[in-house]
């Protein structure tokens, strides 16, 4: 968090802050002071100060959803992704990463948890579009993603050739 150096002298470590992130704009996050930088930036005047949230902890989503490809394993991959839903909606405070194999090949997956829970997909976010991942080799097809909220996404690669080519 940047702060005016005018505002800077009356900080202490152990403060209580509160803070908006874009993530969640009409929503003040509490936390405390961790530690106050000695300089400012000398564009900005702004003196960096690390803020330790008192918010719930991010929550990871591991997942690989059902691979058969058939209308019965559509079916199949609705009934995971309202799974996941139903898990998620169960702490919908703080920040989330889903990420995983979707074999989702009509990119079904996407607008729902975009529609449903407001997550953004990382190589979208990054990109400005999907990016395939599957096969490592040579990726072509769009299958593994990772989605967020609350996060903001400075940096998303796809890992292509040796040794991510003899995982997949």
């Amino acid at each position: 968090v940047g702060v005016s150096e005018l505002d800077v002298v009356e900080l202490q470590r152990g403060d209580v802050a509160h803070i908006t992130l874009d993530a969640f704009p009409n929503r003040a996050l509490r936390g405390r002071i961790r530690r106050v930088f000695p300089v400012a930036n000398p564009q900005t005047r702004l003196v960096p100060v690390e803020v330790v949230l008192d918010a719930p902890h991010p929550r990871i989503f591991g997942l690989h959803l059902s691979a058969w490809f058939s209308k019965w394993s559509e079916r199949r991959r609705a009934r995971e992704i309202r799974a996941l839903l139903d898990g998620i909606r169960q702490h919908q405070e703080g920040f989330h990463v889903i990420a995983g194999d979707f074999n989702d090949w009509r990119h079904r997956a996407t607008a729902i948890l975009e529609r449903r829970l407001g997550m953004t997909e990382v190589s979208v976010a990054h990109h400005g579009r999907p990016l395939p991942t599957f096969p490592s080799m040579m990726p072509l097809l769009r299958l593994d993603r990772i989605y967020v909220r609350g996060f903001r996404v400075s940096a998303s690669t796809v890992h292509r050739g040796k040794p991510w080519s003899m995982l997949s």
